[in-house]
């Protein structure tokens, strides 16, 4: 039998030490190995997730941008829907097929698309956008702002739902007339932009989104309580496929007319509040609450845990349609969970109404002028202060303007702006006086002579682009 070898002081320590090495290199390993894990199990998770979104390839040659149609690619990267490289900002996390990657990254640059609400309760075989939010975000910022097209704006929507390649008309129509891609041309061309992505969702989204998050508490006026409880709860809650019930409205000697209570809903009763438009403020009072609704929303996802989340991914995203990537939702991700909403504000901000439909035919918003509009909408986002419409903007303004004998004599001093009144704060003034049928009259005998005296040489009719049956030219 050898004899068991001697180790001096010094070599039984350096022995040791290796001992300790290989030791500390394992555990290392193993936590490196239990890092990965986590990242591909995650990674697996968030491909899942992404694989429940309706994703819809645009028709590319239908979407026109404001760039395409004046052809003139001016360097504004404020409205280039692009935010990052993807080799210097974006870093790649999976690939569950060539199209299907998580990133993330701290982005830099500006993003605008368009958020849809759609209106799906009837059986019909297209639907009207009921809601339209440009949403802004500036990354290097850290901030988002929406900007409401009302609904019911009198704007160029191409092809008409009467027919006509060239139809002026409710804007909520394009929607259902030729889809996202007349939708987003109809944004674009009337409003001097280049969207060319856009996130819609159906009304279930929104309530399902509320409910799992616990609802939420807002301050409602008894007509509000009224309203949600007598007109629209049944119809919304068979639509959504969800149980709601009345809320709570005391005595008028308790809660009168002018006072405001506050109310935790749920997510059909808060969807309901979203929906309301026959109060004061009428459509613009609506768009507000609904920006209300969804910033409130923003605020309580961001403190929401992973598995309220997962919940509300696994309930919401199959009611989501986007030709947002999934490299591009990712990455969206945490900014929208991080990024403050600095504003937002509906549009057209200077308008005149036409209840009795005799300006245009339609219960409508006529924008006064489309032109001066446009130019505070970019104003408003970009802060390009001083910005010049296009010509195809003037085209569209200057018939607007013929149609309506609204010209830019007409512009009113205020228009409603659907300010909620307990969150005016004291500002004086809670809204914008809504003009009486009498003085719209008066507005527009006013313009009359002005309308009629407009000089028409920087106006260009034959150039106006057609929305909906013009394709990209070549």
């Amino acid at each position: 039998m050898p004899a068991k070898k001697k180790y001096t002081k010094r070599q039984r320590e350096i022995m040791r030490l290796k001992r300790r090495r290989k030791k500390k290199i394992f555990i290392i390993e193993m936590i490196v190995l239990a890092v990965l894990a986590v990242v591909l199990v995650g990674a697996a998770w968030m491909a899942r997730k992404m694989s429940l979104i309706n994703h819809r390839e645009l028709d590319q040659e239908k979407v026109i941008t404001a760039a395409e149609a004046n052809q003139q690619y001016r360097e504004e990267p404020a409205e280039i829907s692009e935010s990052a490289t993807e080799d210097e900002e974006i870093e790649p996390l999976l690939a569950e097929s060539a199209e299907q990657e998580a990133v993330v990254a701290d982005l830099t640059g500006k993003d605008i698309f368009a958020l849809v609400g759609l209106d799906s309760r009837y059986d019909v075989e297209q639907e009207n956008s009921d809601t339209m939010i440009i949403c802004y975000i500036d990354h290097d910022a850290k901030t988002i702002d929406l900007v409401s097209v009302y609904r019911d704006t009198y704007l160029n929507i191409g092809r008409g739902s009467k027919g006509g390649s060239n139809s002026y008309e409710k804007a909520n129509a394009a929607y259902n007339v030729g889809g996202p891609e007349q939708m987003l041309t109809m944004l674009n061309l009337n409003m001097d932009l280049n969207i060319e992505e856009y996130i819609s969702v159906e009304f279930k989204a929104l309530a399902e989104t509320i409910e799992l998050l616990g609802g939420i508490d807002l301050e409602l006026s008894r007509v509000e309580v009224e309203l949600i409880n007598n007109k629209y709860l049944n119809n919304t809650a068979n639509a959504c496929g969800m149980e709601s019930s009345k809320l709570d409205l005391p005595p008028e000697e308790e809660f009168s007319e002018t006072d405001y209570r506050n109310y935790h809903l749920d997510g059909v009763q808060a969807v309901c509040y979203a929906r309301i438009r026959h109060t004061a403020g009428n459509d613009f009072r609506r768009t507000a609450r609904q920006r209300l609704v969804l910033s409130l929303v923003f605020d309580k996802a961001k403190q929401a845990d992973i598995s309220t989340l997962n919940k509300i991914l696994e309930k919401v995203l199959p009611l989501v349609e986007t030709n947002l990537s999934n490299r591009k939702i990712l990455s969206l991700v945490r900014p929208l969970l991080t990024y403050e909403i600095e504003d937002s504000v509906g549009f057209p901000f200077d308008h005149i109404e036409d209840p009795d439909q005799k300006r245009t035919g339609y219960d409508c918003v006529i924008p006064v002028t489309l032109e001066n509009n446009v130019r505070q909408l970019h104003e408003y986002l970009f802060g390009d202060d001083g910005y010049t419409p296009s010509r195809t903007v003037k085209n569209y303004s200057y018939t607007i303007s013929m149609q309506t004998g609204l010209g830019s004599g007409s512009i009113p001093s205020t228009s409603e702006d659907g300010s909620i009144p307990w969150l005016a704060e004291g500002e004086g003034t809670l809204s914008a006086q809504t003009l009486t049928p009498e003085e719209i009259e008066e507005i527009g005998r006013q313009a009359g002579t002005q309308q009629s005296g407009q000089k028409t040489e920087d106006v260009d009719t034959s150039m106006i682009p057609v929305i909906g049956d013009m394709g990209k030219s070549n």
